[in-house]
């Protein structure tokens, strides 16, 4: 096995044996879409296409924080516990941030699996479009991570990086609807109801699976199922790719830089 693979299967592990880290990616937006499920069917009719998209909207809101758990590991390696040690292999320490992070995408992508399946089987939801809701959960763990990654590299210790990354990672799923459903009612303004719709990771996950055809939305208080436009598909893929490219295009350039400084 090459450097890459056994840094990869020790953080695989590592990540794996992270009781606390695993229940929150998996037992909390487990617990929270099954109580919505629990409720009446007649407080929400059609639900089976609407069940889909509601359900989609907690998983990808809750695989946007699954770079957090990798940046934890990678401080704690190169920049303070164990960092001289692990410096002093004969590892490039880039080799490590990819290692950690691959393996925590692995592991944020299954969790999300197992949320689906588990969601699926407690209740009929019916998935119009499945491949696509994965391709939009692959784009937001991929931008989570690249997002994490870059906080690796310009933050100087965990505690200023996750107080960051929590700011901004919780505030974009709030604003987006992720953690409060229905915030643009309640906060009756027209940039706030924009920001919501358009311009945050989830809602750009969400108007994806939305016109893809995944599943149905209330919209003005009408149920709307199979809304389909391909072209909003592909601009919110396209907006969510380009989020993530400039991430990992900032961190080689920090990465390099701070290489240059060292020199």
């Amino acid at each position: 096995m090459n450097k890459f693979g056994l840094v990869f299967k020790h953080y695989f592990m590592r990540l794996m044996k992270d009781k606390l880290g695993l229940a929150l990616q998996i037992i909390l937006p487990l617990f929270i879409i099954l109580f919505m499920l629990s409720m009446p069917d007649e407080d929400y009719p059609y639900v089976g296409q609407a069940w889909a998209i509601a359900i989609s909207n907690y998983v990808i809101s809750f695989s946007l924080f699954g770079g957090q758990w990798a940046m934890g590991y990678i401080f704690d390696d190169l920049k303070e516990t164990r960092k001289w040690r692990l410096l002093a292999t004969p590892v490039d320490e880039g080799l490590f941030r990819r290692a950690a992070m691959l393996a925590s995408m692995l592991i944020s992508f299954t969790n999300s699996v197992i949320i689906i399946t588990v969601a699926t089987i407690a209740r009929p939801v019916e998935w119009n479009n499945l491949w696509l809701l994965i391709g939009i959960l692959i784009l937001t763990i991929l931008l989570s991570h690249s997002f994490c990654y870059f906080l690796t590299i310009v933050m100087k210790d965990y505690k200023s990086a996750n107080g960051l990354s929590n700011f901004i990672l919780m505030g974009l799923a709030i604003i987006g609807g992720g953690i409060i459903m229905g915030i643009q009612n309640l906060v009756n303004l027209d940039a706030f109801t924009f920001i919501h719709d358009y311009v945050t990771p989830l809602s750009m996950g969400r108007q994806a699976i939305l016109h893809g055809g995944i599943g149905g939305a209330f919209i003005d208080g009408e149920l709307i199922i199979g809304l389909t436009d391909w072209s909003i598909v592909m601009l919110n893929v396209g907006l969510l790719l380009g989020l993530t490219m400039l991430f990992a295009v900032a961190s080689s350039v920090m990465r390099r830089r701070k290489n240059h400084d060292h020199v």
